[in-house]
């Protein structure tokens, strides 16, 4: 190949490949080793934040990959779509030759040019470049750069395959939450159709983890930082320094934690399996939330615990979530994390309903129990009237035997009304739900005609 004359705006240098700053993010790193920034940045095209590079953490390494005869000039191209090249940015050349790197065109944008020379024929394949200086981002989705060898500079300006002798590409930034809301276990309690006082389903089976008839551990969760939850690096901000909870999340940040928690006596968090010790208690619950609020600080290992009361606890299921409020909004867009499945109580006995049992006169009203187990089982009648009508009630209670069925008149479980002879009814049996079965029967004695309902189980169940 011929000689080409040295061009005299260039300044050749020889650095030794082991002085590269070993913080530069290669493109030809196999795994890949992207810097990875906030997702929770907030970047635009009309907006982008600029990236500082403390201690060379976002310099830029790739190789030559070819190799370079004496006064061999080539034209390279690099380019990071979703970034742009601040106006410090300098390509310098690492390698045991003599190379010249021209000026860098194209700062600024998300595409530099510039040519470089072989002053010797030590100017390798193995030889790489390295830029460094500020960047900018344009957005949050993670950033492919790729390295382009050509030979003419109208080639490396354009891009593309034309003139290309090598190209290299590689991840050069990634975004990732900074902060995680994670199910460490699932907890399930059942309530027990046994319980003797206070009325049935109003204490839990004694069984691991609680061991306790008035508590329910219904699950174990952890949020925190990414770092924290996953042992991984944490997400960087613009200023190159881990992201802190504090610089996203605002005090009234919370947990929320949705179920049914109408029959608790009390809802808190425990860093114990056993919720024998409580830690921190709800700001509040209702029928359907317990909140926490938690601000910008990580709660990792607890778990949640439910405190009966004196009432049935209803089955259900639990779920948590985080309600993110942004610490910086102009700066940090946050988001919610959830909701996730936690945990769930059940009921060990069979429930029953009937959604609507009437007494009207002239007819004849029963409910039907029948029992194919090998022994008795208790059960219990829960009339629910509409509002305002004032129902008296007589039998509410008694056994149905092994291999039997019961008839139960509703007259005398339903005496007397103060409006329509109607009402919902819920039998509860402390028997396996596999044999049990119930039905609620009207029969008009006149015409001779028999209607049957068989009694539903609740969906919940």
């Amino acid at each position: 190949m011929p000689m080409r004359p040295f061009r005299p705006s260039l300044v050749f240098s020889a650095t030794l490949l082991a002085t590269s700053a070993v913080q530069a993010v290669d493109l030809d790193a196999a795994p890949a080793a992207p810097r990875t920034y906030a997702a929770e940045i907030i970047a635009t095209p009309d907006a982008p934040v600029e990236l500082a590079n403390p201690g060379g953490v976002l310099d830029l390494s790739t190789p030559l990959a070819y190799n370079f005869s004496v006064g061999e000039v080539r034209h390279v191209r690099i380019q990071c779509p979703g970034m742009r090249f601040g106006d410090d940015a300098v390509v310098s050349y690492l390698g045991g030759g003599l190379a010249g790197v021209g000026a860098v065109n194209g700062l600024g944008t998300d595409a530099i040019h510039f040519s470089i020379t072989a002053g010797d024929n030590a100017v390798l394949a193995a030889d790489r470049l390295l830029v460094t200086g500020t960047r900018a981002i344009t957005s949050t989705n993670d950033v492919t750069c790729s390295y382009g060898l050509y030979d003419q500079p109208s080639q490396a300006t354009g891009g593309g395959i034309v003139g290309r002798v090598v190209s290299r590409s590689g991840a050069y930034l990634a975004f990732a939450p900074s902060y995680l809301l994670r199910v460490d276990s699932q907890g399930q309690a059942t309530a027990d159709v046994e319980a003797l006082y206070p009325p049935a389903f109003s204490a839990f089976v004694t069984a691991a983890p609680t061991f306790n008839r008035d508590l329910a551990q219904l699950g174990g969760f952890s949020h925190g930082t990414r770092q924290s939850l996953t042992g991984g690096l944490q997400p960087l901000t613009a200023a190159g320094t881990p992201i802190t909870l504090a610089d996203l999340l605002a005090p009234a940040t919370a947990l929320v934690f949705e179920g049914d928690f109408s029959r608790a006596a009390d809802v808190y968090l425990s860093a114990l399996a056993d919720c024998s010790v409580p830690g921190q208690a709800a700001d509040g619950f209702d029928e359907q939330r317990a909140v926490f609020t938690v601000g910008a600080n990580e709660v990792l290992g607890q778990f949640l615990c439910y405190l009966s009361g004196d009432e049935p606890v209803e089955a259900g299921h639990y779920t948590v979530s985080l309600e993110a409020v942004p610490a910086n909004p102009a700066t940090y867009q946050v988001s919610g994390r959830g909701p996730l499945a936690l945990g769930r109580i059940t009921r060990n006995g069979t429930e029953l309903q009937a959604p609507l049992a009437e007494v009207p006169a002239h007819f004849t009203s029963r409910m039907v129990i029948t029992n194919t187990g090998p022994q008795g089982f208790a059960f219990r009648i829960e009339v629910l009237g509409e509002t305002g009508n004032v129902i008296s009630t007589g039998v509410a209670s008694g056994v149905v035997q092994a291999r039997s069925t019961r008839v139960l008149d509703l007259r005398d479980v339903l005496t007397g009304f103060t409006a329509e002879p109607r009402a919902a009814l819920k039998l509860t049996v402390a028997a396996p739900d596999s044999v049990v079965r119930a039905l609620y029967q009207v029969v008009n004695p006149d015409a001779g005609a028999i209607s049957n309902h068989v009694m539903v189980r609740p969906g919940s169940n």
